[in-house]
């Protein structure tokens, strides 16, 4: 369907999607220009691609890191819930302790029994 615009028939398809010939004889270089730039893209995203294949690399080396971190972590937690707490080790100095007071006592008092006619 055909309708007038100003002085010119017009095709409304040719007015909905701006018309013209986008430039005159410049068409060439304009699709040089476009494939240059297509050509420029192909290898960025060539680029693109190879960063993350190192990233998933690097993602997978990570991964395994923090799971010996994790483990070497329980393995710490482990050993350091078998040691000894402070109020065990005062109990355990204080019986030495007394057994170092209470062996020459009882060392002085079996020589006084034994030496009894």
């Amino acid at each position: 369907m055909s309708r007038q615009i100003g002085h010119h028939f017009t095709d409304d398809a040719y007015s909905r999607h701006g018309g013209g010939n986008g430039g005159g004889n410049m068409l060439e270089a304009r699709v040089a220009k476009l494939e240059a730039d297509v050509e420029n893209i192909k290898t960025n995203l060539a680029e693109a691609r190879a960063d993350i294949r190192e990233l998933n690399k690097n993602y997978a080396s990570i991964k395994t890191d923090v799971s010996v971190l994790l483990q070497k972590t329980v393995e710490i937690d482990t050993a350091l819930s078998k040691k000894p707490t402070a109020d065990s080790l005062k109990v355990w100095f204080l019986t030495i302790l007394l057994f170092s007071v209470a062996m020459p006592v009882i060392t002085f008092l079996i020589n006084l029994y034994m030496k009894k006619p």
